[in-house]
């Protein structure tokens, strides 16, 4: 994998692995489902959450694109903030939008099918919905015309377990077999619902799980040798959380090399490429 010398002082030993660990994330070319802009809603070590600190703590920790979301439209007005962000990734390549969402259209369109493919031509490619803060409902009467339209456009829904509900996660995956759901281990970390989610795995061929908050003992090395690599989409949660957490687990996960691939790029690059844009 490299080609450095055995080293032989503890000094040697770890430069030999800061070296090497440097080397493989540069081959992994890692592509980040989980990328934030604008003020934390709970406290953080981070400082700046702009575009231009985002892009420099990128390059900082070898991520070449990824998928942005703001964090106003969570905590403030999604429609405004949504629009800040497409005038912003469009400007930066190869960034993509995430767009924050209830079940209120935005004024001016005739139906979420017109609005989502006009966030398409501006660089939205995935939606993230969160029905326990903003007080809706995942059920078919209360959110089914916005799911429907996302289905038809195979647009990747991002939902954090503890919002959703794995019940309301399964019937989405069952309904929508064609919609792309990602569950995200945030704010409580995923590995206590293994319970919950290793049959929904086997159930549902359209879930998967992002991985940032995914750090369980060979959990990696588990959900691969069960289900396969492609139900693993990398993300980090910069510039909230320091991304060498989640590059390590792939870098250091006893699976071989084209499945770190398509773990660190790969997965998220084809669901991506798969989004039918007008």
């Amino acid at each position: 994998m490299n080609s450095f010398e055995a080293p032989n002082t503890a000094t040697d030993r770890i430069e030999h692995l800061v070296r090497a660990y440097r080397e493989q994330k540069e081959g992994l070319r890692f592509l980040d489902s989980n990328l934030w802009l604008g003020r934390p809603r709970e406290p953080s070590f981070c400082r700046r959450w702009d575009i231009e600190a985002l892009r420099r703590n990128m390059e900082r920790y070898e991520i070449e694109g990824g998928v942005v979301t703001h964090n106003a439209a969570v905590i403030e007005d999604p429609h405004s903030a949504n629009e800040e962000l497409l005038a912003l990734v469009g400007e930066y390549s190869p960034l993509w939008g995430a767009l924050v969402l209830t079940t209120e259209l935005p004024t001016g369109y005739v139906g979420w099918g017109e609005y989502l493919d006009h966030a398409l031509s501006l660089g939205a490619r995935m939606v993230r919905l969160f029905p326990k803060s903003h007080r809706f409902s995942l059920q078919r009467w209360c959110s089914g015309a916005l799911l429907d339209a996302l289905h038809e456009r195979r647009m990747p829904l991002i939902l954090w377990h503890i919002e959703a509900g794995w019940t309301a996660i399964r019937m989405i995956c069952e309904t929508y077999p064609e919609l792309p759901v990602i569950v995200e281990g945030r704010p409580q970390k995923i590995l206590y619902h293994n319970r919950f989610f290793y049959p929904l795995l086997e159930q549902c061929g359209n879930l998967f799980l992002e991985l940032h908050n995914f750090n369980v003992y060979l959990g990696i090395e588990d959900i691969v040798a069960k289900f396969g690599a492609e139900r693993l989409i990398f993300g980090s949660c910069l510039p909230f959380n320091d991304p060498n957490t989640s590059q390590m687990m792939v870098t250091a996960a006893r699976i071989d090399e084209g499945a770190k691939r398509r773990i660190s790029r790969g997965n998220l690059s084809r669901l991506l490429e798969e989004v039918r844009v007008p």
